[in-house]
C-alpha cells in the first residue's frame, strides 16, 4: 500500500483552528427545515414561532442535524492537504454528534475545532486516508451544547498515478406555510425493546439536493453533476451524506414528539444513494434506560438503499418524558 501521511501532516495532528462565532438566525433554521423536509412540509417547532413559543423551548428550535451546516473547521483539512499527495475523491465517512440541549434560534454559539487524527488503510489498489476533525460548540454562557466528531475520506491512487485533486469550494463561516398535523407525544413507559420505527422514505431529485446546497453551503460537484461525478469513478451524482443523516433525524423527530430531544447521532456512510432513487430510513429500539434522571431510549438507525441494502447504519439516543403519575 503507497503511504502518503507525510512528515509535516502528521504534525499538524492535534492543531485547532481559533475560536469562531456563530449567530442561529430564523430564516437559517426555516431554510434548512424546508430543505430536508424536517416533516413536510415544516415541523412547527422549526417553522412556526408561535407554536414554538408555546412549547417548553419557548423559541424556534434548530431541527438535529441542523448542526450539519455549522462550520466544523475544514480549514484544518486543507492545510493538512496543502502538505499532502493530491487525492482522486473525497467523501464523507463518518459522522458522529453529541447534543446537550437544542440549538435555539438566538443562540451564539462559539466553537474550536480540532485535527484529531489522520489514519490510513488499503482501499482495492488505492489508499484511503481518513481526516477526523473535532469541534465543541458552546453559548455564550460557556455551556456546552454540541459535540461533534466528523470523517472525511480521501482516496489517494497508486504511486505514479497521481493527480490533480478536484476542487472544493472554501466552507463559509456562518455569521448569522401551513402547519401540518403534528405527531402524537411518545412517552418512556410506551416504548418496548425491540420495536420498530415508522419508516421514512423519500426520493430526493435534483431540486432537493439544489435546496440542501443553498441551506448547508455546500456545493461539491459529485452532488451536482452527472459527467464531473462519473469521470471521478463514482456511478453518478450521489446524495450528500449529511442529508441522509437528516432523513434518519426527521424519522426520529416524528416518532418521539414535541416533547422528545435527541441527545446523541452518528452514522456511518458505507455505500452511495444515487439522486432520484427511493431510499428509506428505518429504527429499532435497541434499549431503555434511565441516566441522571433522564429517562433515554437507544436506538438502531440506517437508510436502506431502494433494493434494500443498508447504506448508512447508525445509531442514536432520544430522551422522551415519563407520563405523571396519577393523584
Amino acid at each position: 500500500m503507497r503511504s502518503v501521511i507525510t512528515q509535516a501532516a502528521h504534525a499538524l495532528v492535534g492543531s485547532q483552528t481559533s475560536m469562531f462565532t456563530i449567530e442561529v438566525q430564523s430564516e437559517m433554521v426555516k431554510r434548512f427545515a424546508r430543505a430536508v423536509k424536517a416533516p413536510q412540509p415544516a415541523d412547527p417547532l422549526y417553522s412556526d414561532e408561535p407554536y414554538a413559543k408555546e412549547t417548553k423551548h419557548g423559541v424556534l428550535i434548530a431541527p438535529p442535524t441542523f448542526c450539519t451546516t455549522l462550520y466544523w473547521g475544514l480549514e484544518l483539512v486543507d492545510r493538512a492537504n496543502a502538505v499532502l499527495p493530491p487525492y482522486r475523491v473525497a467523501v464523507n465517512g463518518s459522522s458522529d454528534y453529541e447534543f446537550v440541549r437544542p440549538i435555539r434560534v438566538g443562540d451564539v454559539l462559539t466553537g474550536i475545532s480540532r485535527l484529531a487524527e489522520l489514519k490510513e488503510r488499503p482501499f482495492r489498489e488505492e489508499t484511503m486516508l481518513s481526516v477526523t476533525l473535532e469541534t465543541e460548540y458552546r453559548d455564550l454562557q460557556g455551556q456546552l451544547v454540541l459535540k461533534a466528531r466528523n470523517t472525511i475520506l480521501q482516496i489517494y491512487p497508486p504511486e505514479g498515478q497521481d493527480v490533480k485533486a478536484p476542487p472544493r469550494p472554501a466552507a463559509p463561516v456562518p455569521t448569522r406555510g401551513a402547519k401540518p398535523a403534528h405527531p402524537q407525544q411518545r412517552y418512556w413507559e410506551d416504548v418496548q425493546v425491540g420495536a420498530t420505527v415508522a419508516p421514512y422514505t423519500i426520493a430526493p431529485g435534483f431540486v432537493e439536493l439544489c435546496q440542501f446546497g443553498g441551506a448547508s453551503d455546500s456545493y461539491s460537484i459529485i452532488h451536482i453533476d452527472t459527467e464531473s461525478a462519473k469521470k471521478l469513478g463514482l456511478p453518478g451524482v450521489v446524495v450528500p451524506a449529511n442529508l441522509k443523516l437528516a432523513y434518519i433525524a426527521n424519522m426520529l423527530t416524528l416518532w418521539m414528539g414535541d416533547e422528545g430531544v435527541m441527545t446523541s447521532l452518528s452514522c456511518q456512510y458505507r455505500g452511495m444513494d444515487l439522486v432520484t432513487a427511493s431510499m428509506t430510513a428505518k429504527g429499532k429500539v435497541t434499549g431503555k434506560r434511565v441516566q441522571d434522571g433522564a429517562h433515554l431510549v437507544d436506538l438502531e438507525v440506517w437508510v436502506e438503499g431502494e433494493k434494500g441494502q443498508v447504506t448508512t447504519p447508525g445509531k442514536a439516543t432520544v430522551r422522551l418524558p415519563k407520563r405523571l403519575a396519577l393523584p
